[in-house]
C-alpha cells in the first residue's frame, strides 16, 4: 500500500465518523457563500438582470436541499441541477449557484447512483451550454466554450469516479482483513476445540481403565468371599455332625 493509499484511507475513515447532521453543516456553508458571491458578483456584471425575489430564492434553495442529500441522492441531485439551469437561464448575474448541484454529483456517485449521476451531467452540459440562448436572447456560445464546460465536466465527473474506486478499495481492504481475522479466530476456535477433544478422550480412557480395574477387584473380592463362606459352611457343617454323633447312644450289644 503506497503513502496517498494510506493517507486516502485514514481520511475516508475520518469521513465516515462524520456525523448526519454534517449535511446540515455542508447546506449552510454553501447557502452562506452563494448568498454572499452571489450579491457580490451582481455589482460587477452589467447587462444582466438585477437580483430580485426569484434570484435569492434559487440561490437559497439549492443549498438547503443538501439537507436531504443522504436520504435521496438522486433526487436532491436532481433538484439542486434545476435550479441552477433555472437560474443561468433567466439571465441573472453569474454565481457560484451550481455548487450545490456539484456536491449532489459527488454524493451520487460515491453513492453507487451512477447512471443518474453521469445522465444529470450531460443534462447539465447541454442546459449550460445553450439552455440561455434556447430561452433568452444571449447568443449561441462558441465552440470553445463548449468544449470548456465540457472539459470542466468530464474532469469533475473523474475526480468522482477516482474518489469512488479509492472508497471501494479501501472496502476491499477492511472486508479482506475482516474475513482473515474471522478465519485466524475460527482456526484458533478449532485449535481450541481439538485440545479439549484430546483431553476429555484421555479422562475418560483413564476412566474406562479405572473402572475396568475396580470390576476386576470387586469379582476377585467377590470369588473370595464365595470361597470364604463355602469354606465356614463346611466347618460348621463338620462341627454339628460331630457334636451329634457324640449325644448318639452307643448300640446295646446284649439285646443282640
Amino acid at each position: 500500500m503506497s503513502t496517498a493509499d494510506r493517507l486516502f484511507d485514514s481520511i475516508s475513515v475520518r469521513l465516515e465518523r462524520i456525523p448526519k447532521v454534517a449535511s446540515l453543516a455542508i447546506g449552510v456553508g454553501l447557502l452562506q457563500l452563494c448568498a454572499t458571491t452571489t450579491i457580490a458578483a451582481a455589482h460587477f456584471q452589467e447587462g444582466r438582470d438585477s437580483l430580485d425575489a426569484l434570484a435569492i430564492a434559487l440561490v437559497l434553495a439549492g443549498p438547503a436541499a443538501l439537507v436531504a442529500i443522504r436520504r435521496a441522492p438522486v433526487a436532491v441531485l436532481a433538484a439542486t441541477t434545476a435550479i441552477a439551469l433555472t437560474y443561468w437561464a433567466l439571465d441573472y448575474p453569474r454565481a457560484p449557484v451550481t455548487l450545490a448541484s456539484v456536491v449532489a454529483f459527488v454524493n451520487a456517485v460515491l453513492s453507487g447512483r451512477r447512471i443518474a449521476a453521469w445522465t444529470t451531467l450531460g443534462v447539465a452540459w447541454v442546459g449550460f451550454t445553450w439552455l440561455p440562448s434556447i430561452v433568452g436572447n444571449a447568443d449561441a456560445p462558441p465552440v470553445g466554450k463548449a468544449l470548456g464546460v465540457a472539459v470542466w465536466l468530464v474532469l469533475l465527473a473523474a475526480a468522482a469516479e477516482i474518489v469512488r474506486a479509492k472508497i471501494e478499495r479501501h472496502h476491499e481492504r477492511e472486508c479482506a482483513r475482516r474475513q482473515q481475522e474471522e478465519a485466524r479466530a475460527g482456526q484458533e476456535r478449532l485449535r481450541i476445540a481439538r485440545e479439549l477433544h484430546d483431553v476429555l478422550a484421555h479422562n475418560i480412557s483413564l476412566i474406562n481403565v479405572q473402572a475396568g480395574v475396580a470390576l476386576h477387584l470387586i469379582d476377585e473380592r467377590r470369588a473370595g468371599a464365595r470361597r470364604a463362606v463355602g469354606d465356614q459352611g463346611r466347618e460348621q457343617g463338620g462341627a454339628g455332625r460331630a457334636a451329634l454323633g457324640a449325644r448318639r447312644p452307643a448300640p446295646n450289644r446284649r439285646a443282640a
